[in-house]
């Protein structure tokens, strides 16, 4: 059977939470179709197949192989949220489930230990890497198809917005600001769509930088030398340059993530991402903690950055029986900023079609 084209861009995994006590692992696979237009696959129970050996008196039993001939096994399929009393069912070992379940709880890492009996295979497998796996049972990528890729880099006022003078004599902020505190507002993003050639760039107005006035009054004059500049030193054609100027902060960064889901790209690329974008969060929170409309509204600060972040046309997915489940906002940089660079993992978890990579 011939299979369909589709490129894969994006495994996107969620706890869905049906009851207090029950919850249901979900992902949403994001790929291009034939034409290039980005769609989803919505899995909304996630599964688990795993394998058990037959026979319990086979010398396999008690010396468990690398590899086991298909015929000394059953293919068994579990629900994931089902998945480890299966396995215990399986392997006689409710008594040590129970134990688990009782003292630490369904999402022990202590259940992972059921996955090491002498009866079991396969079992171990990321869920999103299972269904990335079936993807690519049903469909193969386009190798026409051209990866759409965007980056983007942020500015911040180390003079707090306005040359302030603190209490000890000092002005703006002294040295490479921290992002988890975020202590100096964002006055520039970039973003750049590769595909197009073309540049956003978000600026904050301040009434105090008359150098900024003065730019935005001839801000013409400078779209043109940009685009000039780099036509003669990188050869390379800027179709548009878009600069849009904002008077609140907080209005500046909404711009830059709707711009960036309406683009919807497969890429959003940085250098030093955990730096962007986690100023980026935690500057939101800052400013929306701050306005009283929210507050008044019973809105948390952190709900308002998860909705801004996440993108809204993704939300709404549809079950096996066609329907509709709500995905919650989220936004999540994990980092190990302790570490080298060449040994950090960073992450950025957020509810939209995109990779975020550094």
């Amino acid at each position: 059977m011939e299979k369909k084209k589709g490129t894969l861009i994006k495994a996107y995994t969620s706890v869905r939470k049906m009851t207090d006590s029950i919850n249901y692992d979900s992902v949403i696979l994001y790929y291009r179709d034939e034409h290039g237009v980005k769609k989803t696959q919505f899995i909304d129970r996630a599964e688990i197949p795993f394998y058990v050996i037959k026979d319990k008196t086979l010398p396999e039993a008690l010396t468990p192989p690398m590899f086991i001939e298909a015929d000394k096994v059953e293919k068994i399929s579990s629900f994931s949220d089902l998945f480890f009393k299966e396995v215990a069912m399986k392997t006689d070992s409710l008594y040590y489930y129970d134990r688990v379940l009782t003292t630490w709880g369904q999402n022990s890492s202590n259940m992972k230990n059921l996955l090491k009996h002498n009866y079991i295979y396969d079992a171990d497998m990321d869920i999103a890497d299972r269904y990335i796996a079936k993807f690519h049972e049903e469909y193969e990528p386009d190798i026409s198809y051209k990866l759409h890729k965007c980056y983007y880099d942020i500015e911040v006022d180390l003079m707090e917005n306005g040359f302030k003078k603190r209490a000890d004599g000092t002005f703006g902020y002294m040295g490479f600001p921290d992002q988890e505190v975020a202590p100096a507002p964002i006055n520039i993003i970039t973003l750049f769509d590769q595909k197009i050639k073309k540049f956003y760039t978000f600026i904050l107005r301040n009434k105090l930088n008359t150098s900024l006035i003065d730019f935005e009054n001839r801000s013409t004059d400078f779209i043109k030398y940009i685009q000039e500049k780099i036509a003669k030193e990188d050869n390379v054609a800027i179709n548009e340059i878009d600069l849009i100027f904002f008077n609140a902060e907080e209005d500046m960064i909404e711009g830059f993530f709707k711009k960036v889901h309406e683009i919807d790209p497969d890429f959003m690329l940085a250098w030093n991402a955990s730096f962007d974008v986690k100023t980026m969060l935690n500057r939101l929170k800052k400013l929306y903690g701050r306005k009283k409309e929210l507050q008044e509204q019973g809105v948390k600060a952190y709900d308002q950055m998860l909705t801004v972040a996440s993108d809204p046309k993704y939300m709404i997915q549809y079950d096996r029986f066609n329907n509709p489940v709500y995905m919650p906002p989220k936004a999540y940089y994990y980092s190990q900023d302790k570490a080298s660079f060449v040994n950090r993992i960073d992450m950025f978890t957020v509810m939209d079609g995109i990779n975020w990579m550094d």
